[in-house]
């Protein structure tokens, strides 16, 4: 049997293939360990990246909660009587200014008092009051409306008189605290005959005004104007009746024409049809994402769905909830809380 010397020691041949071997296992184990490692540090990246898309999916308003609510209360929660802290606290029924430390407000009979609300200070500063009505009784054939203009530096407040009184709108100043009304020219153009009913809203972040014709007008439609009575753009050409706005946001014009829901893009000029397969109902911008949703009675089993349709390019509409016979829906301001209202008291 052969041996092998080296420095002294007799060492079996078999020796230097254990060692062999044992330098082949930490090898393996090194290079296992280091798999391990890059597969661990991949899961947690990936971990990272899909609680961020979460957090970012919450942060944009996609995330919401639902709260269905019966009828009677929902009027109690947006009726004009309801204190001003209930309102903020519901966060509902009022319009905050775009970094909310401002809310408009009515109050009074029939809504004619618009009063501002600052949230930092906890008090209130009165806008306007109806106040050249003859018989006071008549208040109540009035319609008052109020809404942010522009870049949130100004109120526009509408007064219908219906058969009583003229059709008038003013602007409110923030910085100046000033009242002025506008042109009258503005709702008396023979060929529109606009009126202030027809003032519906302003898009946020522009001084314009989103107004339609009045009944009898030669040219009847949905237009644009400025604050000093200067027609931009027309949005739609119809007869008044047919057509009916559902919302304003800063890039787009909501509005029902017939059977059709559309968008006016504010930037482009150009409308575009939502797309819907069944029979559809009470569009509404989303607050937050600034998609538009709306009740689609679905051809296939003709129950109600509340649909959202995104406006960011995709054109894709995502299904929200399945609605019963009598249900409808309000978002609440931020768009975070999804109101379900049900018939029942």
């Amino acid at each position: 049997m052969c041996k092998q010397v080296s420095g002294g020691r007799v060492r079996k041949p078999g020796r230097r293939r254990s060692l062999m071997e044992r330098r082949t296992q930490v090898r393996f184990r090194l290079i296992a360990a280091t798999v391990l490692l890059v597969g661990l540090s991949v899961s947690l990246c990936f971990l990272f990246s899909s609680l961020s898309a979460a957090c970012r999916a919450s942060f944009d308003g996609s995330q919401y909660v639902v709260e269905r609510i019966a009828r009677s209360r929902f009027r109690d929660m947006t009726g004009w009587d309801v204190p001003i802290e209930k309102r903020l606290r519901n966060s509902l029924g009022f319009q905050p200014n775009s970094d909310g430390s401002l809310v408009l407000y009515q109050a009074g009979v029939n809504g004619s008092e618009i009063w501002l609300f600052d949230t930092a200070s906890r008090g209130d500063r009165l806008i306007y009051r109806l106040s050249d009505v003859p018989d006071p009784a008549l208040v109540f054939d009035y319609h008052f409306n109020c809404f942010w203009v522009g870049t949130y530096d100004g109120v526009i407040v509408t007064e219908f008189g219906g058969e009583v009184g003229p059709y008038r709108v003013f602007y409110y100043d923030l910085g100046s605290a000033a009242i002025r009304e506008l042109p009258a020219s503005l709702f008396t153009h023979p060929e529109r005959n606009l009126n202030s009913e027809g003032v519906l809203g302003s898009p946020a972040g522009s001084p314009l005004l989103v107004v339609e014709s009045a009944e009898g007008a030669q040219t009847d439609g949905l237009y644009l104007f400025s604050l000093l009575g200067e027609q931009v753009a027309k949005v739609y050409s119809g007869q008044r009746g047919t057509f009916r706005v559902a919302g304003v946001s800063n890039k787009a014009i909501l509005y029902e024409a017939g059977s059709t829901i559309c968008l006016y893009d504010l930037g482009t000029h150009t409308n575009t049809l939502v797309p819907v397969n069944g029979l559809a109902m009470t569009p509404a911008f989303r607050p937050g994402p600034n998609s538009v949703t709306f009740v689609e009675r679905d051809p296939r089993d003709q129950a109600l769905y509340l649909r959202e349709y995104k406006t960011d390019g995709t054109g894709k509409v995502d299904t929200l909830l399945k609605l019963a016979e009598g249900e409808s829906y309000c978002w609440s301001v931020g768009g975070r809380k999804l109101f379900v209202i049900e018939e029942h008291n």
